[in-house]
């Protein structure tokens, strides 16, 4: 009887759509992170994967630093969240393709969870219950949980963060928590950086306002924040250069905008730099919202979507377009609702990290933005529910959302199976490298390998494992280009080559395809 009771009370407690959707997103992930998964890294999965081995085994990176806060790789400097946690696992289970990719894996999933728990502080369990369904099928959300990013482990923190901050009872112990995994998102990706004035501004509401010793409770989060800015600052001045405020394009295009105002007065008004830049910013942010980016092709990185698709389903924007409107008219009716205001900060401060660089729309600082989109998507369908009394009205709109989840799964799917071996791949993937590598003889003779991007040298050293040693005792780098990038020309017995070599014994490889290598003894 005693078992009995508590089975009924687990029942009562526990949310069992939200299980079942943990599940499905487990299992199905699972299977694709297996068997369909990119059968090559990118460049920084490489890195991240090299430098985590290398930090195993003997504790420095591959350019000898013992313990490093600051990872530089490709003359990119990246931070050490992700680096020590794959470093861990690879210490646990070996090191290999999936072990760099397990922590944006795990992250994936806790994200389905994160977004639930957001969700019903925003809006309420049934948004949450669907805002977490829509995660579970968005290929942003599968995409990065199969790929080694950054960007989405630093997610996970920052919406630990968020969730803890993200309420009316803002206690020293939340405060301490959320310290600490803002400190740890900080140092896994840059956006959370750019992001944490919204984690002051959430945990300033409710109740922090009502007497001066609540105002306390912020310090160790703004300690937090410095601590971040300290220990990150070379990656941090490193990514300064990809703002829109010191891109050398915008800063010669300048001149040319100020001058085309001709009177002194409108020069001053219109031509200064302030309006410049935040014509800049409105471009972005136009950019980031359009049906392009968010459905269609995605950004301009190819790592960053499967091969032609992008980011929602294609018929998410209208539903997030009608939820946004729901949340605007319940703020001008009801001035007072700080919920609100919180909401719609977060919504528009959510696109702050991608919107101030050149590159923008980009997909790796949007993540939180396609979280806001997805949790604004389930207010919308909730609403929906509640201002349907009738049964049979809501069953027909509830038929109707889940044959657009199913079309828009099948749009969105069918590219998932075989895609790796259809001619769509770009070839900045360079698949079919390690299958070539396996045909490398073992003798003493050098190997050449076409290697225009300057990029495979850390493919090269994981696939035959390298030691700490052997890398650190020949790797050769040529001299800083002008952005600051330093080519590995060798490392081993391994050549990074722009053509063919002449008058040179050993093997080349080359790339046969988008799919293959091919080898030729010289």
């Amino acid at each position: 009887m005693r078992l009995i009771n508590r089975l009924r009370q687990l029942r009562t407690r526990v949310d069992w759509w939200i299980v079942g959707i943990l599940f499905l997103a487990l299992v199905g992930r699972l299977f694709y992170f297996i068997y369909y998964n990119v059968p090559a890294l990118n460049q920084d999965e490489s890195a991240l994967l090299l430098n985590a081995r290398l930090i195993a085994e003997s504790g420095v990176d591959e350019w000898g630093k013992s313990w490093p806060l600051n990872f530089k790789s490709f003359g990119d400097f990246k931070l050490p969240g992700y680096i020590y946690l794959t470093s861990l696992l690879g210490s646990l289970i070996d090191f290999s393709n999936w072990t760099v990719r397990l922590p944006s894996f795990i992250g994936g999933i806790i994200n389905i969870y994160l977004v639930y728990v957001l969700g019903k502080k925003m809006f309420g369990l049934a948004a949450a219950r669907w805002a977490a369904a829509f995660l579970l099928f968005s290929p942003w959300g599968w995409h990065y949980s199969s790929i080694g990013f950054e960007a989405n482990l630093g997610l996970m923190f920052f919406l630990v963060t968020l969730s803890l901050t993200f309420n009316k009872i803002f206690s020293w112990k939340r405060s301490i928590f959320a310290s600490f995994f803002l400190l740890l998102s900080g140092l896994t990706y840059n956006s959370p950086l750019l992001l944490s004035p919204l984690i002051i501004l959430v945990s300033l509401q409710g109740n922090i306002t009502k007497s001066k010793r609540q105002w306390l409770k912020i310090i160790p989060l703004l300690l937090a924040i410095v601590l971040v800015v300290l220990i990150s600052l070379p990656a941090t001045m490193q990514k300064t250069g990809i703002s829109i405020f010191s891109d050398p394009t915008l800063k010669a295009v300048y001149p040319e905008y100020r001058l085309q105002f001709g009177r002194p007065l409108l020069r001053s008004i219109l031509g200064n730099q302030w309006v410049f830049y935040a014509r800049e910013i409105l471009k972005n942010t136009y950019n980031s919202f359009s049906y392009d980016f968010l459905v269609l092709r995605g950004g301009q990185n190819p790592w960053h979507t499967l091969p032609g698709v992008g980011h929602l389903h294609f018929w998410l924007p209208i539903i997030v377009a009608a939820g946004l409107g729901i949340i605007i008219r319940k703020t001008l009716n009801s001035l007072s609702n700080q919920k609100n205001w919180l909401v719609l900060g977060l919504f528009f401060g959510s696109l702050v990290p991608a919107v101030i660089t050149v590159d923008a729309p980009h997909a790796t600082r949007s993540l939180f933005f396609f979280v806001m989109l997805t949790l604004i998507s389930g207010t919308t369908i909730a609403n929906i529910r509640a201002s349907h009394a009738s049964k049979f009205i809501w069953w027909m709109w509830s038929l109707l959302f889940i044959v657009l989840l199913s079309l828009g799964g099948w749009q969105w799917g069918r590219n998932l199976i075989g895609i790796w071996e259809s001619p769509q791949v770009d070839s900045h993937w360079y698949l079919g490298l390690e299958n070539r590598l396996e045909d490398v003889p073992d003798d003493n003779f050098p190997v050449y390998i076409l290697d225009p991007d300057g990029i495979l040298y850390a493919r090269v050293a994981n696939f035959f494992s390298l030691s700490s040693e052997e890398v650190q005792a020949t790797v050769v780098r040529s001299d800083p280009d002008t952005a600051g990038l330093q080519r590995v020309e060798k490392v081993g017995r391994y050549h990074f080559v722009f053509r063919k070599p002449m008058n040179q014994t050993g093997w080349y490889l080359f790339p046969r395809n988008d799919q293959e290598w091919s080898m030729i003894k010289l």
